[in-house]
């Protein structure tokens, strides 16, 4: 998500780090070197390589590039495709960030339109797309009326989808998820200690609960993220 004229939203910067705030909430950041941010894009991040079947991986809302420094410190190599409204975070991110970025392609467009024309299939799709509304961020329409019955035909057949959840409201967290959710797909749910979000993941195979916890908490920990142990990961019940 790119700056937004509503005056809730402000950046923060220094030589490390640009962050763009929403209260006192992160909404995005970009990171001048490729490490751990201890924030929930680390643990986005380590979706990637603890679940894609593949290398080839999207982003849906790109904002400050927030989840490619967790991801190259985790040494993945593999091109990420992005897209987002606007390029101002990706223009904000290639003015502190050196050539580790790469390669990367992104493209200015609305994500559901833009996934819709792609003809190839992702192993996964990261999901992470945010709506000031009334002082508040929260997910837009897409999330649940589109973006679920599009996304099947755009994955590989063992592929994953990540959504970044938040802001339940009066839905409560079960019904959100709910709105999310795929026919034929499991559901797993990671659930950070410091943050009022779920990480909500779809897939036809997915690993137990318990296994996929010990995975994340293993690639957060190469990464001396503080995100190694405040997660935890549930089914669907």
């Amino acid at each position: 998500m790119s700056p937004h004229p509503d005056k809730t939203f402000r950046i923060v910067r220094n030589r490390r780090s640009v962050r763009l705030l929403h209260g006192r909430n992160i909404v995005s950041m970009a990171l001048a070197r490729p490490q751990a941010s201890h924030s929930l894009f680390d643990v986005m991040a380590a979706c990637i390589p603890s679940l894609s079947p593949g290398p080839r991986v999207a982003l849906l809302g790109f904002g400050y590039g927030a989840v490619l420094a967790p991801l190259r410190a985790l040494l993945w190599p593999h091109a990420v495709d992005a897209v987002d409204l606007s390029s101002e975070g990706l223009s904000v991110l290639r003015s502190i960030a050196g050539r580790w970025i790469e390669p990367l392609r992104f493209a200015r467009a609305e994500a559901s339109a833009w996934l819709a024309r792609r003809r190839r299939r992702h192993d996964m799709i990261v999901v992470d797309l945010s709506m000031p509304v009334a002082g508040d961020l929260v997910m837009p329409d897409v999330c649940f009326i589109r973006l679920p019955a599009l996304i099947p035909r755009r994955l590989t057949h063992r592929g994953v989808v990540v959504f970044n959840a938040f802001s339940p409201g009066s839905l409560g967290w079960r019904s959100l998820i709910e709105r999310l959710q795929i026919p034929g797909y499991d559901t797993r749910i990671i659930i950070p200690k410091d943050f009022d979000h779920r990480i909500v993941i779809l897939g036809r195979r997915l690993p137990r609960p318990r296994t996929l916890s010990k995975d994340l908490r293993a690639n957060l920990a190469i990464i001396r993220s503080r995100q190694s142990r405040r997660v935890s990961v549930a089914a669907m019940s």
